[in-house]
């Protein structure tokens, strides 16, 4: 069930069967992604576009 306040991410992240996850680059910096129930990660981008088949 989703709230109200969940960020469109988010919502996106569960109807993909995922959760948010964050993800560290090699700079340093975090991102949010998406954790699939395969064991892939996707970010929001590649979920929204297409690339990342939903797990």
């Amino acid at each position: 069930m989703l709230l109200k306040s969940s960020s469109p991410a988010e919502v996106n992240y569960t109807l993909a069967g995922g959760t948010m996850a964050q993800s560290r680059q090699l700079n340093g910096s975090n991102i949010g992604t998406c954790q699939l129930a395969n064991g892939k990660r996707c970010d929001e981008s590649s979920l929204l576009n297409g690339m990342c088949p939903a797990g």
